[in-house]
């Protein structure tokens, strides 16, 4: 016997925005896809999500992009989960080649805005606003190296 289909009612369809809401969280770029999932890393914001919402999620160093569906919450703790995850390779990311010296300037997202990066991979500067101002500020470092 076929199994009997009970047509959607107009109530269980409503415009996207009356139905959930999407947030957009920026993590640094050390957070794994399974760090996603952790509960922990959610626990300051879990009061303001529902089951259903999403999260859309940055790394502040553009390595990588999520969505997140929220399916459980209780109390301060929440369960999302992955449902779409593209990590960018290096060479995805245009403008971020060493020059010459081995220093980078990068984009690192709203809270760190443009960086320098050393050739051994650590910030020597951040927080500068414009990608201008980073190499400048590189330029008057290698200046002050060679003397």
């Amino acid at each position: 016997m076929a199994k009997k289909i009970v047509p959607i009612a107009p109530g269980q369809v409503t415009l996207q925005r009356h139905s959930y809401r999407l947030f957009n969280a920026y993590v640094p770029g050390d957070v794994t896809k399974a760090d996603l999932t952790d509960p922990r890393l959610w626990s300051h914001i879990a009061s303001n999500v529902l089951p259903g919402d999403e999260i859309r999620v940055l790394a502040e160093d553009m390595s990588f992009r999520a969505h997140l569906l929220i399916l459980y919450k209780q109390g301060s703790e929440i369960s999302p989960k992955v449902i779409q995850f593209d990590k960018f390779a290096e060479e995805d990311k245009k403008g971020m080649d060493a020059g010459e010296n081995g220093y980078i300037v990068k984009w690192q997202g709203p809270s760190h805005k443009w960086s320098i990066i050393t050739p051994d991979g650590e910030k020597l500067k951040t927080g500068l606003q414009s990608k201008k101002q980073a190499e400048q500020d590189l330029a008057d470092h290698l200046k002050a190296l060679a003397r």
